[in-house]
């Protein structure tokens, strides 16, 4: 019972995680149309796994 609950949010954490990058994407083609403005990508961090 509970392994299906951690799947089932999982799943709802994977599709939201998808929903916020697709909606950042949107947000950066909107600011790319703009005039004067310049965008520039920078990693905020990074992750390691040993």
């Amino acid at each position: 019972m509970l392994e299906k609950e951690l799947k089932q949010k999982e799943e709802t954490l994977f599709f939201e995680q998808m929903k916020i990058d697709t909606e950042a994407e949107e947000q950066i083609r909107i600011l790319q149309g703009l005039d004067g403005i310049t965008i520039k990508t920078t990693q905020l961090f990074k992750v390691y796994v040993e």
